[in-house]
């Protein structure tokens, strides 16, 4: 599409605005909506008619209200029903949370219904005859604009506006056709880019089970890897050569290969007990948050104070030691410690210090579907929540091969593993780019800095058409299934 600017500008005298298209109002919210500041909380009361509740997480979780969402149910009096019962094109907006930035969220009503009305904590916008709810709700995504709510929230550990406060925010304001045409054009952009992201999202998907793949295939033998001319090569293991094990988790395992407890090969010891104190420039401590799928994330890093740590608990990592995630969300999820985290804390998880077999192998089989989700994961479940102990991970049975294949599967493995591993992460990379593209997007349309009056806006259904969803294989394929030896 041929994006331009308007012909014409004018100052707006707003200088967070800067000029704006010359034929564009300012104005402020109690001239162009009718404000309704819903006092309605889930509740049950007798006498009172059930309703269907649109409250505070529906709104910050969803842009658009529609009777897809799973509202809650309530009760409420015919006056608060006739008062606060929702419209189709009302822009609701979060009016106080317990945290600042999440002030002033909307969200576009696109359901109506007798019994659905608006819920605490939460403002209806509805708009007068000269604005467009949804113009004004995609104006309000603008971070220019709602940064206004920012600023008039008040608060310590909740912050909130009042009905005044908001009324006084600015908002531009071209003619209501103008409206129409800018709130179409960004429908059918942010659905092609919402269509776009959800097809890397599902790319992304289907590269970590290929991941998953290679990984259970590497450490159950299903394949071998064999050396011709100097190269490494994956072929698929014969049947034959493997033979019976009377074991629950696997029926068969590679001739050669043995079935050893993790505990015969590896010392488990737990992390910290108690939270030690933070230092900004402390040392690392590694939690579960930090563990993901074989790798040390850094996101949401806390570091501690070392003088805080008692030297009986041996919570300082090594290299090649593993992390094994004892509870909650991440049970039986496990990562090695790379050398830049070697002297970093283990936070309330398992520690393996492997010392009969390779770690780096250990740390694959960890992660494969044998050993994590039909030994650990099993052996985790709890009434209230997953927990898993040393005990069950020493019990937990892992099979390997001699060392020289350990080395070998690693080598191999490893290096399909990164070539997915870089694919994912350029994915992800393009999935930021283009949420930053939309949020720019929409900003230079509703200020008026593009403009999109005579540009031919095809229907929605029609994104189809225009989005490639197909899956490119990674980058250097044709080297997962070789290595070279000497790497």
């Amino acid at each position: 599409m041929n994006l331009k600017p308007y012909p014409e500008y004018k100052d707006s005298d707003v200088p967070w605005l800067g000029d704006v298209p010359r034929h564009w109002e300012i104005r402020r919210i109690r001239n162009v909506t009718n404000l309704i500041v819903s006092n309605v909380d889930k509740h049950s009361f007798e006498n009172e008619n059930i309703v269907c509740l649109c409250n505070y997480t529906d709104v910050y979780k969803n842009e658009k209200i529609t009777n897809k969402i799973k509202f809650m149910k309530a009760t409420a009096s015919e006056e608060e029903i006739n008062k606060f019962k929702l419209r189709i094109n009302d822009v609701i907006i979060t009016k106080d949370s317990e945290s600042w930035n999440d002030i002033g969220v909307p969200a576009l009503v696109l359901y109506e219904n007798q019994d659905f009305i608006c819920g605490y904590h939460l403002a209806i916008l509805r708009p007068q005859e000269q604005l467009s709810g949804q113009y004004l709700f995609r104006l309000l995504q603008d971070k220019n604009i709602s940064a206004q709510f920012h600023i008039i929230a008040n608060g310590v550990t909740r912050y909130g506006m009042s009905q005044n406060s908001i009324k006084d925010v600015k908002v531009l304001l071209p003619f209501l056709s103008e409206q129409t045409t800018i709130a179409r054009f960004l429908d059918y952009k942010t659905a092609q880019i919402a269509r776009f992201i959800k097809a890397k999202k599902r790319m992304i998907e289907l590269l970590k089970e290929q991941k998953q793949v290679i990984i259970n295939d590497a450490v159950t033998g299903k394949i071998v890897i064999k050396d011709e001319g100097g190269r490494l090569k994956a072929e698929k293991r014969p049947d034959s050569s493997f033979i019976p094990h009377p074991s629950s988790f696997l029926q068969t395992v590679p001739e050669g290969w043995e079935v050893k407890r993790i505990k015969s090969i590896s010392h488990i010891r737990y992390g910290l007990g108690q939270p030690p104190k933070e230092k900004e420039d402390g040392l690392p401590l590694i939690r579960a948050t930090n563990v993901d799928h074989g790798k040390i994330v850094v996101k949401d890093l806390l570091r501690i104070d070392i003088n805080d740590v008692p030297a009986s608990r041996d919570a300082v990592l090594r290299e090649g030691e593993i992390i094994v995630v004892r509870s909650g969300a991440y049970t039986a999820d496990s990562a090695i410690i790379p050398k830049e985290f070697t002297g970093s804390v283990a936070g309330y998880d398992m520690v393996m210090t492997v010392f009969k077999a390779m770690p780096e192998y250990v740390a694959l089989a960890l992660l494969s579907k044998y050993l994590r989700d039909d030994q650990l994961i099993q052996a985790s479940m709890r009434a209230a929540q997953p927990h898993l102990n040393k005990e069950e991970l020493g019990s937990s049975f892992i099979i390997l091969p001699q060392n020289q294949e350990q080395e070998t599967i690693v080598l191999v493995t490893e290096k399909k593993l990164n070539a997915l591993d870089f694919t994912i992460s350029r994915t992800e990379r393009e999935i930021s780019l283009m949420q930053e593209y939309r949020t720019r997007l929409v900003s230079d349309v509703v200020t008026g800095k593009i403009d999109v009056r005579d540009i031919e806006i095809p229907d929605i259904a029609d994104i189809d058409d225009t989005i490639d969803e197909s899956i490119d294989e990674p980058e250097g394929e044709e080297e997962l299934e070789t290595a070279e030896a000497e790497e």
